[in-house]
């Protein structure tokens, strides 16, 4: 009898464990019935730097996304999810070690139709954290050897440049011109080609592969992989660690390419009215712009039509204390500062005195508080001009400490920044050394062509005219095809100084013929700033059922110039909404002006 008791009291143990999984499997399951999210994957560590990094680029382009750790994703069906499931990204760092069964989960769900994205180092160690010496069946299904430490020891992570197949390929992962040499191979501002940490992955099988980009030694970096239904994309470069160091350029544009143009991911545009949009930034430093700025409005450099950021840096001096070589705003400086306002925003270039307090910062001569004084005396002298305080900041000489330098900005009021930084990229909530600097202040990288950004580096480069030409139409081009926003840098004495008077009135005769052509829009930082704040805290929903795709976007203050983009494999033919665009991919639902809470319908016909 008492063999028999414990035999019951075991299998009422095993009944009530079977239970709970079954009831853990059933409430994740409904977490995911019907709701159209990407899962964002960790193995260990939840709140790392590295998710956050992630989480921030999905969240700036309007994704709808969900963490979920590796234990919760095998216990859900990988034949049926793909339909509210259509992407899942295993980032860097995180997914080290994947727990047992993955792989085959992760093979059933890609042949079901899945988008899986495996970035850098997924799969390449035990669960004691020593590397798999051999390949996995992940590597097999995959095609690539991710396992290289037994054959390359010190070897195995190392730096090298990334190049693209072609310039098809760079534009495909929506990298800009401007970022790319002429062999291809990524380049940031002043450094020329960057370094990257890479893998010696090693192709085992070539079959469903297309190679987008290799190091020097033609070893994949980002390969995709088609199998069954679905697809794999593999990138051989720790995209997170890159944006925690401020290059946030190749995370964003991966992802977006990834989960817009492979997965077709339904989301929120991030630019407004899903246009392509130009921010053009200029730097205002010394009494040379006495007359340039005349120059420039005469000869219609500055348009009304074209919106534009000034930014000033204001003292009476430019090099040392009553050296008299400074814009003096308040001084002979004052009308033209009331000219530049008809042009658009006016925004602080820094301390002051522009190149005193640049050396003196890089020479770390000046305290924190000292820095904030001479800022703040800054944007005192403008708004006593001006009427409002200067939101909008650029560093002079770009020289920008990042903590002290983000704590200045929130204590003085700053809404976004001109950056040196994630050279190339879209405005965004950087980060520095690992973490976020702020998650209200936001920083426009510049964009940068070549090694340089703004036309005097461009003169001591030497590049001719027609050069300038072709890389301004490719910019602008860019920008509508990736309904993106950019920011475009120089000083109002670099037109009248330099060879590119024809090159810059192309650039903005080009700017101007699309904008009234609804093709293009240019803003102001502060503008941007602004609509980039609204989004990131706009709560998206999408849900799938047998009407069609319901969009469920609220947000506490405003839903102006949002625009809900539906893809067409899953939102055919129709749409229920009066004001709709269209491209190839995706329906474009723009969102009623003022609304803070909105419920959209996109009827199908058939799912595929």
């Amino acid at each position: 009898m008492k063999a028999v008791s414990f035999i019951l009291f075991l299998l009422g143990i095993l009944g009530y464990f079977g239970y709970q999984m079954y009831d853990d499997q059933n409430n994740l399951e409904e977490g995911i019935h019907n709701e159209i999210k990407v899962l964002l994957i960790y193995n260990r560590n939840e709140n790392s730097d590295i998710l956050k990094a992630y989480k921030s680029v999905l969240e700036e382009e309007g994704v709808p996304f969900e963490l979920m750790s590796n234990k919760n994703l095998i216990k859900l069906s990988p034949d049926t999810i793909h339909m509210n499931v259509p992407a899942i990204i295993f980032p860097d760092s995180v997914n080290q070690y994947i727990e047992n069964s993955t792989d085959y989960w992760i093979e059933k769900y890609v042949k079901s139709g899945g988008k899986v994205a495996l970035i850098y180092d997924v799969n390449t160690r035990s669960n004691d954290g020593k590397y798999k010496l051999s390949s996995t069946y992940l590597d097999r299904v995959v095609g690539l050897d991710f396992t290289v430490y037994q054959g390359e020891k010190d070897q195995s992570y190392k730096y090298g440049n990334i190049y693209f197949q072609d310039s098809q390929s760079a534009l495909y992962f929506e990298i800009p011109t401007g970022k790319i040499d002429e062999n291809g191979a990524i380049v940031g501002y002043h450094y020329g080609k960057l370094l990257y940490p890479l893998s010696p992955v090693k192709v085992i099988s070539g079959e469903g592969q297309t190679i987008y980009a290799s190091d020097e030694n033609k070893r994949p970096i980002i390969v995709q992989k088609d199998l069954g239904e679905g697809s794999f994309l593999y990138v051989n470069t720790p995209l997170g660690s890159l944006k925690g160091r401020s290059d946030d350029l190749i995370l964003r544009s991966i992802l977006k390419t990834f989960l817009f143009k492979i997965a077709h991911i339904p989301h929120l545009v991030s630019s407004p009215n899903a246009k392509g949009t130009l921010v053009i930034n200029w730097h205002v430093d010394s009494s040379v712009e006495h007359k340039s700025l005349l120059w420039n409005i005469e000869n219609n450099y500055f348009r009304k039509d074209i919106n534009q950021t000034f930014h000033i840096t204001a003292g009476p001096d430019l090099d040392n204390p009553h050296d008299g070589l400074g814009f003096d705003a308040t001084g002979i400086g004052s009308s033209l500062v009331k000219r530049l306002m008809e042009f658009g925003s006016i925004g602080s270039h820094g301390g002051w005195s522009h190149n005193w307090f640049a050396k003196n910062i890089e020479e770390k001569k000046l305290t924190d508080e000292e820095m904030k004084s001479y800022i703040k005396k800054n944007n005192e002298a403008l708004e006593s001009i001006i009427g409002y305080k200067p939101v909008e900041y650029s560093a002079p000489v770009g020289i920008f400490p990042p903590r002290s330098s983000i704590e200045i900005m929130k204590e003085l009021g700053f809404k976004s920044y001109y950056y040196v930084g994630d050279s190339g990229s879209a405005p965004n909530r950087t980060f520095f050394d690992g973490k976020m600097l702020a998650d209200n202040i936001i920083a426009f990288p510049v964009m940068s062509f070549g090694i340089n950004a703004s036309l005097s580096e461009i003169q001591n480069s030497q590049w001719n005219e027609e050069k300038m030409k072709k890389y301004y139409q490719e910019f602008i081009d860019y920008l509508i095809s990736n309904r993106t926003v950019r920011l475009f840098y120089s000083h109002p004495h670099d037109i009248p100084d330099y060879d590119y008077k024809n090159a810059v009135k192309y650039f903005l005769d080009y700017t101007s013929t699309l904008v009234e052509e609804g093709k293009l829009q240019t803003r102001t930082m502060t503008n941007i700033s602004d609509f980039i704040m609204r989004l990131v805290n706009t709560k998206k929903r999408f849900t799938l059922d047998a009407q069609g795709v319901h969009a469920k976007m609220t947000n506490h203050t405003s839903l102006d110039e949002m625009v809900i983009a539906v893809p067409k494999k899953i939102g055919k033919n129709r749409v229920q909404s009066n004001d709709y665009l269209e491209d190839e991919n995706y329906y474009y639902i723009l969102l009623s002006d003022n609304k803070n809470d909105v419920l959209v319908n996109v009827s199908f016909e058939s799912l595929e």
